[in-house]
């Protein structure tokens, strides 16, 4: 049996992937939302190496930014980390690093 390379060229397109829409974020990673950040995978940059360094990279440049201890106890965050993909992982280290109270969620299973 031959294939009729018309029957190609006119079949129904197979479907693409489809993509999220992306949120829109400044050059330093910064939503429309004041204090709201989007580095990694979320912010287009799906390589582990960028995701890794933009992770990192952010929570050391906004933790100056951050309100000093103001003597509470314990229940707030300096950061809340929604993922832990390759830059979700590395904002930990890096809240950890700078002693940040933080808190990192993860939907699934962790990286």
């Amino acid at each position: 049996m031959s294939r009729n390379p018309l029957n190609t060229l006119f079949a129904p397109k197979v479907p693409e992937p489809s993509y999220p829409t992306l949120p829109q974020v400044d050059k330093d990673g910064q939503s429309n939302i004041p204090g709201i950040y989007v580095v990694g995978e979320l912010a287009g940059t799906p390589l582990v190496k960028l995701g890794l360094n933009a992770g990192h990279d952010l929570i050391h440049r906004i933790a100056p930014e951050l309100a000093p201890d103001s003597g509470d106890n314990g229940e707030l965050y300096d950061v809340v980390i929604i993922g832990s993909g390759s830059a979700g992982f590395a904002a930990t280290l890096a809240s950890a690093e700078l002693d940040l109270r933080y808190t990192t969620i993860e939907a699934d299973a962790f990286a």
